[in-house]
């Protein structure tokens, strides 16, 4: 099957030397083959226009949810992050707390350390204030 390139340069060919009635209708089949070109050249951007605005519609959904991935990513890389701080806050206190009882005998440090914990829960309880 010819395309439409080939009709074209048919028509050009018989051009050449063709009676003013002949080109006359060349010029309407030379008229047709243009037309067509054009809506061609039209499908193929109306496709590439189709392609482009799925494209645009993924974006707009896909935006929100790598945000909202990233979002979430972060909180737990933070809440990891505090976890392991808690902890080296926790590791250092025990760590200070057991440092001065090392040099007492062991019968002065079970006191000393039962002392110092009920010291602490004290110091860390909320005062009250006398019943008025």
């Amino acid at each position: 099957m010819p395309t439409i390139d080939d009709i074209e340069k048919d028509l050009l060919e018989r051009a050449d030397g063709a009676s003013v009635e002949d080109l006359g209708k060349i010029a309407a089949a030379m008229k047709a083959v243009a037309e067509t070109k054009q809506t061609e050249a039209n499908a193929r951007n109306k496709a590439r226009e189709t392609r482009l605005e799925l494209f645009k519609s993924l974006a707009a959904f896909l935006v929100p949810v790598v945000s909202l991935l990233a979002l979430f990513g972060t909180i737990i890389s933070q809440n990891k992050q505090l976890e392991a701080s808690r902890q080296q806050l926790e590791d250092t206190e025990w760590r200070d707390l057991l440092t001065p009882t090392r040099s007492i005998p062991i019968r002065r440090s079970r006191r000393a350390c039962a002392r110092s914990l009920r010291r602490r829960s004290m110091a860390s309880r909320p005062s009250r204030s006398p019943a008025a």
